[in-house]
């Protein structure tokens, strides 16, 4: 069966459990990696504002298929300059795959959760190393 790219509202459904968010699909967009029929992997995007988009990650594994892709929709099809990432801070493997992929913090809500600070991370386009060209 291999690894395959999908879209829809299970995708959403699937990131959103494990962000404790909620998912939209009138507003929103969901890209996820699947394997052997379960997803591994995705992303929902949303707030894009014609400059800037929001994302929310959930991975298990991933690959560079899979990151390209979720590249491309935000800074190619979307055209925004920056993906913003809320991160909470007792969040150490989402903070670390998000400075592996390019993000910086960008700004700190402290002590805002129960379970710490709500961070912003940023990535720009022109610092993205997964746009293909």
């Amino acid at each position: 069966m291999g690894w395959n790219l999908i879209t829809g509202i299970e995708v959403g459904n699937w990131v959103a459990e494990r962000v404790q968010g909620n998912y939209h699909d009138d507003d929103s967009e969901a890209i996820g990696l699947e394997r052997e029929g379960k997803i591994i992997a995705g992303v929902i995007y949303e707030n894009y504002n014609g400059r800037s988009i929001f994302c929310h990650l959930a991975v298990e594994r991933m690959n560079k298929v899979f990151l390209n892709a979720i590249f491309d929709y935000p800074f190619m099809v979307c055209d925004v300059k920056q993906i913003y990432a809320p991160t909470l801070s007792d969040n150490h493997r989402q903070i670390k795959i998000l400075y592996k992929m390019g993000f910086v913090e960008e700004s700190r809500l402290i002590d805002s959760d129960d379970n710490g600070d709500l961070i912003f991370f940023k990535l720009e386009k022109k610092n993205c190393k997964y746009i293909r060209s």
